[in-house]
């Protein structure tokens, strides 16, 4: 594979099909995926400056000339500290652009401060009551637990996008997501994880490991369920199951910078490491 150098764009590379060398730049591809936005995209050594979009998008289209299905443009960054303007005027241009703080922690120290250290926390800033009683936790394992996931996931679509598309994007990512934590690839180990409350599907989350570090992904508690501890006792358990059974020895997670998730993985012992920004413009309506 490819070097990559930020934490965030290195991970990100373990979820796609395949990392290609463009030379001064790389390039993500997940072929039986084209309206994965972030699994097609371009990764350039350096935020684009003023004037540069038409020309990145004309690389994009070069990129992905061969699969038509791909008509969102991605672009991303490989810099672990780009520059504040990043993509500046991109947003009018109907980009989605996206800041992001990386953060690490050790396995062992992910909630080790939170209440009750060796039972579920809480995720309500400056509570200290523990997690609703009735809450279980246990990895994704068979078809249900996996249609579960793929339920919590659908409560929560992008705003704008065409919900069937969504849905038949989610079906995809978990097909692949199962088949990565059922050992498709030998390098890389890992699962999902869910949390049900008096046996109903209430959160999940996956983690998963190369060589001796992990990487989060998709977060999620379902609202009425937020605040009560549940997303806390997710990370805690994930990360001590990567740590023991997988091997890892550092964990990332990737929050939107100033939001509620990111102000928890801060609270949960995570250690800001690096920034991250990327520019998305989706699919236009007719193509979803």
């Amino acid at each position: 594979m490819p070097a990559l150098h930020g934490l965030s764009p290195r991970t990100d590379a373990w979820f796609v099909g395949e990392v290609r060398d463009l030379g001064d730049a790389l390039l993500l591809r997940t072929p039986d995926e084209p309206t994965f936005r972030y699994g097609n995209a371009l990764v350039l050594p350096r935020a684009p400056r003023a004037g540069e979009r038409a020309a990145v998008e004309a690389r994009f289209a070069a990129a992905f000339a061969d699969l038509p299905a791909v008509r969102h443009v991605t672009v991303l960054v490989d810099d672990p500290a780009p520059p504040d303007d990043a993509f500046a005027g991109w947003a009018e241009a109907g980009y989605e652009v996206a800041r992001n703080v990386v953060r690490t922690a050790a396995p062992s120290a992910v909630g080790a401060d939170a209440p009750g250290a060796d039972a579920p926390g809480t995720d309500a800033p400056g509570a200290d009551a523990p997690a609703p009683d009735g809450l279980t936790l246990h990895p994704a394992d068979g078809d249900d637990d996996w249609a579960a996931v793929r339920a919590l996931q659908a409560e929560d679509g992008p705003p704008g996008e065409a919900r069937d598309a969504y849905l038949a994007f989610l079906q995809e990512r978990a097909a692949f997501l199962r088949r990565l934590a059922d050992g498709v690839r030998p390098d890389v180990r890992g699962g999902w994880f869910l949390a049900r409350l008096h046996g109903t599907p209430v959160g999940s989350l996956g983690t998963y490991v190369r060589g001796d570090l992990g990487r989060y992904q998709f977060v999620h508690v379902r609202a009425p369920h937020r605040r009560r501890g549940i997303a806390t006792a997710l990370l805690r358990y994930a990360a001590r199951h990567a740590e023991r059974h997988w091997g890892a020895r550092r964990l990332v997670i990737v929050g939107d910078e100033g939001s509620a998730a990111d102000r928890l993985y801060a609270r949960l012992g995570f250690t800001a490491t690096e920034r991250d920004v990327s520019a998305c413009r989706p699919s236009p309506p007719e193509a979803a």
